[in-house]
């Protein structure tokens, strides 16, 4: 899953509302470029 999270968000297929989504269900933050 960590994989895939890396790839879309190279890809920048994630949308903000998504993101923070992904970080309230992992618990983790992700460096926004």
């Amino acid at each position: 899953l960590d994989q895939m999270t890396k790839t879309l968000l190279r890809k920048r297929w994630l949308f903000p509302d998504e993101m923070k989504h992904l970080i309230h269900v992992t618990g983790e933050r992700f460096p926004i470029p």
